[in-house]
């Protein structure tokens, strides 16, 4: 809206007249302009609620700076701590694969002792197949000898039970008081 009249002009005493008291300044202004120091009033309510904006945005801004350092402090923490899990895991990871090399390459001697070993009985099953018969009565003859020894102990042990119990049988008999005669 356009001002019905026209601005003042004011001295350079006016000026700092203003300046040393503002609101002594606004009523005189209100009484000769309303409509001025209406906008003037509302623009120094607008420029403390700016201020006010201004001091509440700040705010928040340092303490989100101050959050946003602790954060930074703790993940960097967390960091490091993964870092040093990283490096055991890696070493703990190094070591495992060495290990594993380890037993395959044992494995790996296994099996080829095993093949040389199921070889080898191969070759045995072979030479005793070949000579079967040789073998058989050779055993057959350990068998047999084996067995006639132990007969002869059983038989012994037998004759000795046997002369033990005629002895018995005959010392009973002396010693029975004779009732014929």
């Amino acid at each position: 809206m356009a001002d019905s009249t026209p601005p003042k002009n004011h001295s350079a005493s006016s000026i700092t007249s203003m300046t040393k008291n503002p609101n002594a300044v606004l009523t005189d202004m209100a009484q000769h302009d309303p409509n001025r120091a209406k906008r003037i009033m509302t623009n120094r309510r607008s420029a403390m609620k700016a201020k006010q904006r201004k001091k509440m945005y700040v705010s928040a801004l340092e303490y989100n700076l101050e959050r946003l350092y602790c954060e930074a402090a703790a993940l960097s923490a967390r960091l490091n701590l993964w870092l040093t899990d990283a490096l055991y895991i890696h070493a703990d990871n190094k070591r495992l694969k060495q290990c594993l090399q380890h037993v395959v390459q044992q494995i790996r001697l296994q099996d080829t002792l095993m093949d040389e070993t199921q070889k080898e009985i191969q070759d045995l099953k072979r030479f005793v197949w070949s000579h079967k018969t040789s073998f058989i009565e050779q055993t057959d003859a350990l068998y047999i000898h084996a067995d006639n020894k132990r007969l002869k102990q059983c038989l012994h042990h037998v004759v000795q039970q046997i002369r033990l119990q005629d002895s018995k049988d005959y010392n009973i008999a002396e010693s029975q008081p004779n009732y014929s005669t």
